[in-house]
């Protein structure tokens, strides 16, 4: 996830005049995060950046994080508490903040695992519950929660 840090935002023309000192910082690790108007339209990141760009890859790693989110939930459902873990929250925090279509398709896919799971159709609604405390817990502000659900609801 790119959480873009205010003190490291430089604007298009800042970073076309700094362009050495800024590839300097990548090489000692800082990332820098490249601004036009109030739109992040690029990031310069470190060699050693960790940067998942094979859809496959990605996939299976949702994937398996969504299953045993599941499995944990149906082990949880009869003690009343049910919610949805960290690891699941930092993963729809991510797809929330960098690509909402990826976003719909994870959630899309956690909807049917539970209702596979749960033996019952679940609905966005009830879903989005399961997440909320995990996708606060993660670091995601209660107004962007709030769009969050909406727009699950509203697909």
């Amino acid at each position: 996830m790119v959480l873009a840090n205010s003190d490291r935002l430089v604007s298009v023309t800042d970073a076309r005049n700094t362009f050495n000192v800024l590839l300097t910082e990548a090489r000692e690790g800082r990332m820098t995060h490249i601004v036009k108007g109030s739109e992040v339209v690029a990031h310069l990141v470190p060699a050693t950046a960790r940067i998942i760009d094979q859809d496959a890859l990605l996939t299976a790693m949702a994937t398996a994080v969504l299953h045993r989110e599941v499995e944990t939930i149906s082990q949880k459902r009869d003690s009343g508490s049910v919610g949805a873990g960290i690891d699941t929250g930092r993963l729809f925090v991510w797809a929330w903040r960098t690509d909402v279509h990826l976003f719909d398709v994870l959630f899309a896919q956690f909807v049917t695992l539970l209702s596979a799971s749960g033996g019952r159709p679940y609905n966005a609604a009830e879903a989005f519950d399961l997440v909320r405390g995990a996708m606060s817990s993660a670091g995601l502000g209660d107004s962007e929660v709030g769009a969050a659900d909406r727009h699950t609801r509203t697909g």
